[in-house]
């Protein structure tokens, strides 16, 4: 027997060699037979270098990105071929998915392709692959960031379907999660505390952001999506964090970003905020009390940077004028009159007339933020904000918006002008 195959090391000479933990080697062992150590006389663990070679292989398979599960699949795939794993140089070989793969646009490519056709392992394998190429903040701004987007757009002209939008989205927050979790201890001073506020489920730019503030050795608290605004005063008290960082895609979100802005200017606690909403209406940004991060990933996290070294000075929020907030009020006291008066005005065919709970929803989250914000000029009169949530024609809006006109004249009457000006917007501009 050569000695490369010789079961000479016992379990923990392969601990130290390793760094793997006891419990995890028998939990590969017994769930994936990788690898399949012999036994002493006295029923004791030996394995081989080609045992220890086998381990190392797949954590570096996990280093690059895949779940062990899907390392141990890559394993079993490539010897089925006739091919030893340990020999193989995955860039070079020839059905990797990076055989034609010159640019970072193809790279990118290759893993919408199969996030479309819904292939997890092979999504997987060109993340991992990735890393062999490029540095990992490449491939998380490069080729996660900027696909998803490309995917996104796909949605918008119905292109992608929900499903795989989802799918994509799924798999990345996974992956980013599994390296947010291998990041070193915190080395530099400073809290940061990352968080979206009520109303935003888009957490992909925050992962990205924690992943890369972590590698830089900050001390980040997460809280995730859609955090209430319920006692988080006292959240902020005891996590006594040295910049809060919130981000925003959608207006109704940046609405309640205004509100725990305006609380952490009270408690005297810095904000940095961003995200596409803020990108898409640059007006927007004055609104918050806070420091804009930029309109990229890559500019937020300099952005940071720069805030530790030299703290900019405390921004003051702007003042809403009074009318934004009693007309809030008066809506909000009458929204359910005009939802009636909407479905008794509307005759529908009952397929149709059913999207109307939805589309009242929709408009109402809309309304109230652009009123809290301060400003109707926020939500556009061509409605693009609201045309990739539905499918009504042009047609069956304008029946639907005139349906709302007559509403806000009958049951808000002068406290409802705001929105009356802007529906004449809608219906007439």
């Amino acid at each position: 027997m050569a000695y490369f195959d010789n079961p000479i090391f016992n379990l923990k000479a392969v601990v130290k060699e390793t760094g793997l933990k006891p419990d995890t080697l028998r939990v590969w062992e017994r769930r994936y037979g990788l690898p399949s150590p012999s036994r002493s006389e006295g029923k004791h663990r030996l394995y081989s270098q080609r045992d220890i070679n086998i381990l190392k292989w797949l954590m570096e398979r996990q280093n690059e990105g895949l779940s062990i599960s899907h390392a141990v699949e890559m394993w079993h795939q490539l010897e089925s071929k006739g091919n030893d794993p340990l020999e193989i140089n995955l860039i070079e070989k020839n059905d990797s998915p990076f055989k034609n793969v010159e640019t970072m646009a193809d790279l990118r490519q290759a893993w919408m392709t199969a996030c479309l056709n819904f292939d997890e392992m092979r999504a997987e394998h060109i993340l991992a692959q990735g890393f062999s190429l490029y540095p990992l903040p490449v491939v998380c701004f490069e080729l996660v960031q900027k696909g998803l987007a490309e995917l996104g757009r796909g949605w918008l002209h119905m292109e992608v379907s929900v499903q795989q939008e989802h799918f994509a989205s799924a798999l990345v927050i996974r992956w980013l999660e599994a390296l947010i979790a291998a990041t070193p201890a915190p080395t530099r001073p400073g809290k940061i505390l990352l968080g979206c506020p009520a109303e935003e489920e888009h957490v992909i730019p925050l992962l990205l952001l924690n992943l890369q503030l972590r590698r830089q050795g900050y001390e980040v608290i997460y809280l995730g999506a859609n955090t209430p605004f319920a006692y988080l005063e006292n959240t902020l008290q005891l996590i006594k964090p040295d910049l809060v960082v919130l981000t925003a895609q959608t207006l109704p979100a940046a609405a309640n970003l205004l509100e725990v802005a305006q609380l952490l200017h009270r408690l005297r606690l810095p904000l940095a905020f961003g995200g596409f909403i803020f990108n898409t209406l640059p007006s927007l940004q004055s609104a918050i009390p806070g420091y804009f991060l930029g309109e990229q990933l890559e500019i937020a996290l300099q952005t940071i940077e720069t805030f530790f070294v030299t703290p900019p000075p405390p921004v003051t929020p702007k003042a809403i004028p009074s009318v934004y907030h009693y007309t809030l009020l008066h809506l909000q006291e009458h929204q359910p009159y005009l939802d009636m008066a909407i479905w008794q005005a509307i005759q529908w065919p009952s397929t149709l007339k059913n999207q109307l709970p939805s589309l009242n929803i929709i408009v109402r989250r809309h309304l109230w933020a652009a009123l809290k914000l301060g400003d109707m000029a926020l939500l556009s009169p061509s409605l693009n904000w609201l045309t990739p949530n539905i499918t009504l024609t042009s047609s069956q809006l304008k029946t639907y918006w005139w349906a709302y006109h007559e509403a806000t004249q009958n049951h808000l009457g002068e406290r409802g002008q705001l929105l009356q000006n802007w529906l004449e917007l809608v219906l007439h501009g």
